[in-house]
């Protein structure tokens, strides 16, 4: 600290006058960018001998008092000097180097300071969003920044229930958004992690509820007195949500009070499901089973089956 003040004291009083005095000053780095766990090397050097030169980091911190962060100064307060700092995000991102050569009596040499960036992992992902639509999910995300010279490879995704892996994959660097389909009812999470050429970045978690019917309703019921069959309309939605625009490859009723199963003869991509029924058929109460595109198939809750009219 001693050196510091003195070096102040003395650049004020003798800021001019010095010859044909010449500092370098060069970086290993050109921007002084590293990746964490990478090394940084700063070399300064006089062509006068009455010229010294010593580090100071952040304008206040001598660099020699920072060696158990493993900073070394190789040949301080003489003309030719070099400086080593290691890649650590924590504490030396955005730190300013400054080669201090000042000669007493001559006047201070100083070069222009520079600002030392250490690049680490990515951090999570930004403004990651759900939403569901066709009976798939959608997320969307905004790359994180990096430095210049790091730039993002590649993401990470995965979705998981109950801990185990249901579906992984690796997206390229220009893709932002990842679709979906559930191949069963369970509560999923989506996972994201960006990574770059340091590693891979922190994760960010996404919770997908449970693709479970929450109501069938009956919304007609007639007889058709062609056909003698009863016509039966239900309508389908799941929680929170209607299936809209959701592809059906199959609806059947399962009767609760008979082994009977009744296939739909129609099906509209607003969930509007219609039955053929012979009037031979005594339906009481049914349930829902459903079978998409995506080869999820989805129950309604046996314990609330759906009630018919006996025909």
């Amino acid at each position: 600290m001693f050196v510091i003040v003195l070096l102040v004291v003395f650049s004020i009083c003798i800021a001019t006058g010095g010859g044909n005095v010449k500092v370098t000053f060069t970086s290993s780095h050109d921007p002084p960018i590293i990746a964490e766990g990478d090394t940084a090397v700063f070399n300064c050097s006089s062509n006068h001998s009455l010229v010294l030169i010593n580090w100071i980091l952040n304008e206040t911190v001598s660099a020699s008092t920072l060696t158990s962060l493993g900073v070394i100064v190789n040949g301080a307060a003489t003309p030719v000097s070099s400086l080593i700092i290691p890649g650590l995000v924590d504490p030396f991102n955005d730190t300013e180097v400054q080669c201090v050569a000042f000669g007493f009596g001559i006047g201070d040499f100083s070069p222009s300071s520079v600002t030392l960036k250490v690049q680490g992992i990515p951090a999570p992902v930004d403004n990651l969003t759900l939403s569901y639509y066709s009976c798939c999910y959608t997320f969307s995300w905004i790359a994180p920044f990096t430095l210049p010279g790091f730039p993002i490879l590649n993401y990470n995704v995965s979705v998981t229930s109950n801990d185990e892996m249901i579906n992984q994959a690796k997206l390229n660097d220009s893709v932002i958004q990842w679709i979906y389909y559930p191949k069963e009812v369970a509560t999923h999470t989506f996972s994201i992690a960006a990574v770059n050429n340091v590693g891979e970045g922190k994760i960010s978690n996404l919770p997908m509820e449970k693709n479970e019917i929450n109501d069938t309703e009956l919304i007609d019921q007639y007889l058709d007195y062609e056909s003698q069959n009863h016509i039966i309309d239900i309508k389908i939605s799941r929680k929170d949500a209607e299936f809209k625009n959701c592809i059906f490859n199959h609806v059947a009723l399962d009767c609760t009070d008979s082994n009977a199963i009744f296939n739909s003869s129609n099906i509209t991509n607003d969930a509007f499901v219609t039955f053929n029924i012979s009037a031979a058929d005594k339906v009481h109460k049914v349930t829902t089973h459903i079978t998409l595109q995506s080869g999820l198939v989805v129950n309604s809750d046996s314990s609330n089956p759906l009630s018919l009219s006996k025909f």
